[in-house]
Parts: structure tokens; sequence; C-alpha cells
């Protein structure tokens, strides 16, 4: 199963909190600092999405939008980060993640993205993830959570989802995700 984007916005549309435009160089350049790890990044505007940014209606859905999310004019429904090509890191490593794996000393191994698909670096947690759960089939989506985190802690994984509720809710249906 390989993870597809909607482009529906939801996983930015609460990362006005987290992102903040310091200050704006010229009319395409900004300063935008994570206000979690104070870095400061430079971030561009694509060339084909500079005449987006003016429009703001975004923040009439969702006041705490990414100061760069903006409706693609072209296409009803779709939501686009502006920037990026130049986004930040945190950016380029996010997906719509719902859920983290951490390991037994707490490092960041793995994301479940989407209803069930497996986004990670790590070797063993693939292999183990391959056996073991790839291939799992469930009535419902809350089963099919339920059933994976516990054979997951079982083998010394932590689960974490630190998201508040209502995103979470918000996440789950932007990712195709009915709860039962």
């Amino acid at each position: 199963m390989v993870f597809d984007c909607l482009q529906c916005g939801e996983c930015c549309s609460y990362l006005g909190q987290v992102h903040t435009l310091v200050k704006r160089i010229s009319e395409t350049e900004f300063l935008v600092r994570n206000e979690y790890t104070n870095v400061e990044d430079v971030v561009t505007l694509d060339p084909e999405k500079v005449g987006w940014f003016a429009d703001r209606s975004i923040y009439e859905i969702w006041p705490e939008a990414c100061p760069f999310l903006r409706p693609d004019p072209n296409t009803p429904g779709r939501i686009c980060c502006s920037v990026h090509l130049t986004r930040p890191e945190m950016c380029r490593s996010y997906g719509c993640w719902r859920v983290l794996i951490l390991d037994g000393d707490g490092k960041l191994v793995g994301r479940i993205m989407g209803p069930h698909f497996l986004r990670s670096e790590d070797e063993e947690l693939h292999r183990f993830w391959d056996a073991n759960i790839k291939d799992m089939k469930c009535d419902t989506h809350a089963e099919w959570d339920k059933k994976a985190f516990e054979i997951l802690e079982r083998h010394g994984y932590r689960i974490t989802d630190t998201i508040p509720a209502d995103i979470r809710e918000r996440l789950d249906i932007a990712c195709g995700i009915v709860h039962e």
C-alpha cells in the first residue's frame, strides 16, 4: 500500500501554532520560525503559486492554518503549500501521520500514515511490520488500530498519539479513516 496524499490541507490546518512568520524578506521570500524548536528557515513562494498568497480565505475555515497553506484556484477542494519547494525540514519529513512509533529507548522509528501505511527508515521495524501487521485484516479501522498497537507494544514499541482529539478526528477523515 502506497500513501496517497489527498491534498485536502487537514494536516497543516493547525500548523500556524507551529510555524510563525518572523518577517517578510521580499515579495516572495519569508523568514519563518518553528515555535517548538526555535529553528528558523527562509522559504520562498513556489513560482506558480505567488498569485495564491494574497488569498487568505483558508483562515475563515482554519484560523490556525499554516501561514503558507492556500486553496488552489485552479482545482476546487485542493489545498496546497505555497512554499512546497522550499518548505522547512519538519514539513519535508511530515506526512498524514496518525500515530508515531517509538522504540524501547523512546527514539522515533516510524509513523502510521493514512489508514495502515508504515513510513519508516528502521529496517527492523519494517521486517516486523511486514511479518506481523502489513496484511492484517479487520472489520473496522478501530479494530485494526487496537490489534496493530497491541502487537507493536508486545514487541517493545511504544505508540504515541499527541494530536488533540478534535484535530485527530479531522486528520482521520482526511486520511480516509471512518471509525464505526
